[in-house]
Parts: structure tokens; sequence; C-alpha cells
């Protein structure tokens, strides 16, 4: 049953080879992507690290600067 479906396969890829091509270039390509992510993250990561020594945390605070934060900011003329 297995070399039934294997051999079905080969048949098919032969028989499409474009579409045979492109697929596995796109695998390739969707492979080669997530490799270069991580290795971005890790990086990225590591220079975080350098950047702060002794495991240093920031605390970021972002708040929306909505129109009723602007009339508040803002001084009566």
């Amino acid at each position: 049953m297995l070399k039934d479906i294997l051999g079905q396969a080969w048949e098919a890829m032969l028989y499409n080879r474009r579409r045979t091509a492109i697929t596995m270039i796109g695998m390739a390509w969707g492979i080669a992507t997530v490799v270069l992510l991580l290795a971005y993250g890790a990086g990225f990561s590591h220079a975080i690290e350098a950047i702060l020594p002794n495991g240093a945390q920031i605390l970021l605070a972002f708040s929306p600067a909505g129109p009723a934060n602007r009339r508040a900011a803002t001084r009566p003329a």
C-alpha cells in the first residue's frame, strides 16, 4: 500500500514538473525565512543583553494620545 502511494506521488511529481519545482522553491524559501528570523531574534536578544548589563530592566509606559489627553496637556490661552 505504501509502495503504491509513493509510486503515485512520484508519477504526479514527474507529470507536474513545474509545480513540483515551484513547491520545492517555496518550501526552501519558507525554511530559510524561519531560520533567518530565529537568528535575527537571537542576535537582537544578545545585543539587548550587552546593552543592559547585570540583567537591568527598563520599564516603558505608553499611553494613548487621544483627544482627551491632548486637551489636558495643553495650557489655556
